[in-house]
């Protein structure tokens, strides 16, 4: 498992996805991972859609 230290990140951006996690799972320990994973994975996906419209269009 990889680790990810960040900073920089908008204080309010952090706390809206930390209470999103604690909405949906009941806690944030341990399973806040999980969603960033998630969230990057969406993130990507989203990307590589959006630069293969872009290709395609020329």
């Amino acid at each position: 498992m990889g680790e990810l230290h960040v900073r920089g990140i908008n204080d309010e951006v952090l706390e809206e996805f930390k209470e999103y996690v604690k909405r949906k799972y009941g806690k944030k320990h341990t399973v806040l991972g999980l969603e960033v994973e998630n969230a990057l994975r969406e993130y990507l996906k989203r990307r590589k859609r959006e630069e293969k419209r872009r290709g395609s269009n020329g």
